[in-house]
C-alpha cells in the first residue's frame, strides 16, 4: 500500500466519557432529525458537524436547532477530495453551541433539526459530540477525518499499557462515516484490522435514503456493532453493514476477538475498491489509554483529571502528568487554562501544576456529601494543541447546617429584591432595574419570573445542582429550572452561570450567555485571582459584570499582556475623558457599580477593585479604553494595555 496518509487525526480525548454519534440525509430528504445522547452530569468537550458531498460539491451552511437554540453553521473546512467522482467531506467546529444547547445533558434523547442546507450535491450530515462524566468508564475516543485514499489508508493505536480486554465493561469500537455510499452492485469498502477482513460491504445510507443527496450512514445512535460477515458483498440492504465495528468481539466466521487480550497495538486498513465511496470520518472509542499515531504531526493528547478535596482543605494539582504526544521526541508544554466557570480559587504555580482552595464557598457541604466544579486547560507541541477537563471532587467536613442568608447580605438587602420564597405557585416581576430574585425555605413552589435581565441575579439559599461542576447551570428540557426546594421558569433565559457564595448560604447566579466566551470572571465578594497564560500566546479575557451593581470583590490580574483584553459592563470612570484610564494612587484600579436603581450613581469602587500586573510582573498603572460594543441589549467596555493591538476584536 502507498504510503499516504488522508485521514488525519482530528481529535483525542482521554478521561472519564463516551461519544454521541448520528447521521442525517443531505439535499435529498431536506436533512431532518439528527441525534445526540448526552446523559445528566456531563460536559461536551467537542462537538463536530460533518458534511458530505459528490461531484465536485460543497457545503455552505446548515441550520441545527433544538428548542430556542439555533446555529446556522457556515464555516466549514473542506477535508479533501476523493476519486473520479470528486466526493469530499467537510467539518466544522460547534462544541460552543452544543455546550450550550445540551447543558450538563438530560436522561432523554436530544433531537436537533437540521435544515436550510445551501450547496451544491450536498449528500447528509452526521453530528459528532464528545463529552465528560464521571460516571463513564476511563476511555480513549479519537476522531480521524478526512477523504478516502485511492490506494488505502492505514492507522495504528499504540496502547499504553498491554490491553486488559478481561476488565468489566470492556469496549473498543470503531465507526466509519462514509459518503455517497450506495448499498448494492459492486461499491462497497473493505476494512481489514491487523491484516484480518472485518468488513467489505461497509457505505449504505443508513442515515438518508438510497437516493444521490441523501448516500451518507456513520455508525452511531440505533446501529447494531455486531460485526458482519467478512465476505458478504453489498446486496442493496443499507443495514447489512452498519459502519459500527466491536473489536472486542470477533465475526460468525472467527470468533476469536480482533483485538487480543495484552495486544500493545492495533493496526486499521480502509480500502474502497469500486472507487466511489468516501470514507471522511474513523473514530475509535476504546476503554484503555492509546496513541493514534499516523505519518502527519499530531498533536498531544491532554488526558482528563479527576482530584479530590476537603471542603476546608487545598490540594496541588499536577494535569500534565498523565499527558502524552504520539509522536516520538515530541515535547509539550502548558499554553493556558481556562477557570471562568471553577468555584474556588486556582493558582498557577507556573510549573505546570496549580493548587486549588475551595476558600469556603463549599462550607456548606456536611460529612458524606460532595460537590464538584472544575476547570480546562490546554497543552501544545508547538504547532498543534489540546485541551482537557480537571474535574476537582470536593467533600464535606463536619455536620453543621449554614445559618439562612443574613438580611444585611448585600445581594438580598439591596432595592429590587423580589422573594419568590412561599409555597404558593407565584408570578414574579422585578423593576426596571437590577433584581434580586430570591427563593429560600423548605418549598419556594413552582414560579416564574417574566422580566429577568442581563443585570438581575437570582439567589438561593441551597446551592442549584451542578452536574458536571462546569459552574453553568442549564434548565430542562421543559425550560424549568429546578430548585432544592420548588422550580422556577425563567423567559428568556436558558441557563445561569454561578458567581459565588456571596455571604454564607446566598448562592448567586446570573444569566450564562452575558459572559463572553472563554473570558474569566471572579465571585461576587471575593477576592479572586485571575490569570493570564505565562507566554501571552493567548488572547485572555477577564470579565467583570459591573451592571450587576454588586461588589465584585478586591481582586488580582496575573499576566495581562498586550494580547489581553478587560470587560466591563458599565463604563469605568475615566478623569479627563482622554481614552487612558489611569489607576488611583494605590495603583489599583476602581471598577464601577450599576445605574438606573435608586441611588446609583455608578460611581468607580461601587463594583470592586482590581490589582493589575504585566507579563514581568510590574504594576500595570493605566488602561486604553478600546470603545464599546452592544450584543443582545448588553453594552460590553473594552479595555486593553496602552498601545497594544488588542481592543474589540479580540472581544470575538
Amino acid at each position: 500500500m502507498e504510503d499516504v496518509m488522508s485521514l488525519n487525526a482530528n481529535y483525542t480525548f482521554v478521561g472519564n466519557g463516551n461519544w454521541s454519534i448520528d447521521g442525517v440525509g443531505g439535499q435529498a430528504t431536506g436533512g431532518g432529525i439528527v441525534s445526540a445522547i448526552v446523559p445528566e452530569g456531563s460536559r461536551v468537550e467537542a462537538a463536530f458537524l460533518y458534511g458530505s458531498t459528490y461531484f465536485s460539491g460543497t457545503v455552505d451552511s446548515a441550520t441545527l436547532s433544538l428548542g430556542d437554540d439555533t446555529l446556522t453553521v457556515s464555516d466549514f473546512d473542506a477535508l479533501g477530495v476523493s476519486g473520479p467522482t470528486s466526493l469530499q467531506g467537510y467539518r466544522a467546529d460547534i462544541t460552543a453551541f452544543i455546550r450550550e444547547a445540551v447543558g450538563d445533558g438530560d436522561e432523554d434523547v436530544f433531537d436537533f433539526n437540521l435544515d436550510g442546507i445551501s450547496g451544491l450535491n450536498v449528500d447528509g450530515f452526521a453530528l459528532v459530540i464528545v463529552y465528560s462524566n464521571p460516571d463513564e468508564s476511563l476511555r480513549t475516543i479519537a476522531l480521524l477525518d478526512g477523504f478516502s485514499n485511492p490506494d488505502g489508508d492505514e492507522f495504528a493505536l499504540g496502547f499504553d499499557e498491554p490491553v486488559d480486554t478481561t476488565q468489566d465493561g470492556f469496549e473498543a469500537l470503531l465507526s466509519l462515516g462514509i459518503g455517497f455510499g450506495f448499498q448494492g452492485g459492486e461499491q462497497y469498502s473493505q476494512v481489514t484490522v491487523d491484516g484480518r477482513p472485518l468488513t467489505t460491504s461497509a457505505g449504505g445510507s443508513d442515515d438518508g435514503q438510497a437516493a444521490n443527496g441523501g448516500l451518507l450512514t456513520i455508525g452511531g445512535i440505533g446501529d447494531d456493532p455486531a460485526n458482519p460477515d467478512p465476505g458478504a458483498l453489498p446486496d442493496g440492504d443499507p443495514r447489512i453493514d452498519d459502519e459500527l465495528y466491536d473489536l472486542a468481539q470477533g465475526n460468525s466466521v472467527n470468533a476469536a476477538p480482533f483485538l487480543a487480550d495484552g495486544a500493545e497495538s492495533i493496526s486499521v486498513t480502509t480500502l474502497n475498491p469500486s472507487d466511489d465511496d468516501n470514507i471522511f470520518f474513523a473514530g475509535f472509542n476504546i476503554t484503555a489509554v492509546v496513541a493514534v499515531d499516523t505519518d502527519e504531526n499530531d498533536a498531544p493528547v491532554a488526558a482528563s483529571d479527576m482530584v479530590t478535596v476537603l471542603e476546608n482543605g487545598m490540594v496541588i494539582i499536577a494535569p500534565l502528568a498523565n499527558d502524552f504526544d504520539p509522536d516520538d521526541g515530541d515535547s509539550f508544554t502548558l499554553s493556558g487554562f481556562d477557570a471562568s466557570g471553577l468555584v474556588g480559587n486556582l493558582s498557577d504555580n507556573g510549573d505546570g501544576t496549580f493548587t486549588y482552595d475551595p476558600n469556603g464557598a463549599f462550607d456548606a457541604l456536611n460529612e458524606g456529601e460532595s460537590a464538584t466544579t472544575s476547570f480546562s486547560y490546554t497543552i501544545t507541541d508547538g504547532e498543534l494543541s489540546s485541551s482537557a477537563t480537571v474535574t476537582i471532587t470536593v467533600n464535606g467536613v463536619g455536620g453543621d447546617t449554614p445559618p439562612p442568608p443574613p438580611g444585611d447580605c448585600p445581594t438580598i438587602d439591596r432595592p429590587g429584591t423580589v422573594d419568590g420564597s412561599g409555597a404558593a405557585d407565584q408570578m414574579l416581576t422585578g423593576a426596571d432595574y437590577h433584581n434580586s430574585f430570591f427563593f429560600g425555605g423548605d418549598d419556594s413552589g413552582d414560579d416564574s419570573i417574566t422580566n429577568f435581565a442581563a443585570d438581575d441575579i437570582l439567589v438561593t439559599d441551597v446551592a442549584l445542582r451542578d452536574g458536571n461542576g462546569d459552574g453553568i447551570i442549564g434548565f430542562g428540557r421543559n425550560g424549568i429550572l429546578n430548585t432544592a426546594s420548588g422550580s422556577v421558569a425563567i423567559t428568556g433565559t436558558s441557563a445561569l452561570r454561578f458567581l459565588g457564595e456571596a455571604c454564607e448560604g446566598s448562592f448567586v447566579y446570573a444569566d450564562a450567555a452575558v459572559r463572553p466566551d472563554g473570558a474569566q470572571e471572579g465571585k461576587v465578594l471575593s477576592d479572586d485571582v485571575l490569570s493570564g497564560d505565562a507566554g501571552d500566546t493567548v488572547a485572555d479575557i477577564f470579565f467583570f459584570d459591573t451592571a450587576l451593581d454588586l461588589a465584585l470583590g478586591d481582586d488580582t490580574i496575573a499576566n495581562f499582556g498586550a494580547n489581553d483584553i478587560l470587560v466591563t459592563t458599565t463604563k469605568v470612570f475615566d478623569r479627563n475623558n482622554d481614552g487612558t484610564v489611569g489607576f488611583g494612587s494605590d495603583g489599583i484600579l476602581d471598577l464601577p457599580g450599576g445605574v438606573g436603581g435608586p441611588g446609583d450613581p455608578g460611581s468607580p469602587g461601587e463594583g470592586g477593585m482590581v490589582t493589575i500586573t504585566n507579563m514581568m510582573g510590574g504594576a500595570v498603572s493605566a488602561l486604553e479604553y478600546d470603545g464599546s460594543v452592544e450584543r443582545d441589549g448588553v453594552t460590553y467596555y473594552v479595555y486593553s494595555l496602552s498601545g497594544s493591538s488588542a481592543g474589540l476584536d479580540t472581544l470575538g
